[in-house]
């Protein structure tokens, strides 16, 4: 099944005139290594990136992850009390989506 952010990747993929092989090696500098076959994955919504990735993909393509975060995302995950309370929070505090992109940022730093 094809999600929105399935479509959304793919998009900004193309748009960006990134291949999956460029999609794959800027990842791979953020310590996130994924095959090619992964990535496509990705754009068909057979499997979907975690927030971590989403949040590199964002930096990726130069967008707000905010654009790739919807309610699509309740279609093909079920998102557990304290995740969906956090997702809200995401998408309606601009201050909380700074300290996450922070805490993101110091942890896509450390090798977990």
């Amino acid at each position: 099944m094809k999600t929105k952010i399935a479509n959304k990747i793919k998009f900004l993929r193309k748009k960006n005139n990134f291949s999956v092989r460029d999609v794959k090696n800027k990842l791979k500098i953020r310590h996130m290594d994924f095959s090619e076959q992964t990535i496509y994955k990705w754009e068909e919504g057979v499997i979907t990136p975690n927030l971590y990735v989403l949040q590199a993909l964002s930096e990726i393509f130069d967008i707000d992850i905010s654009y790739l975060i919807d309610d699509g995302i309740l279609e093909f995950k079920t998102l557990t009390p304290i995740e969906l309370f956090l997702l809200n929070l995401y998408r309606n505090d601009f201050l909380f989506q700074n300290i996450c992109i922070l805490i993101i940022r110091k942890y896509d730093r450390v090798a977990i």
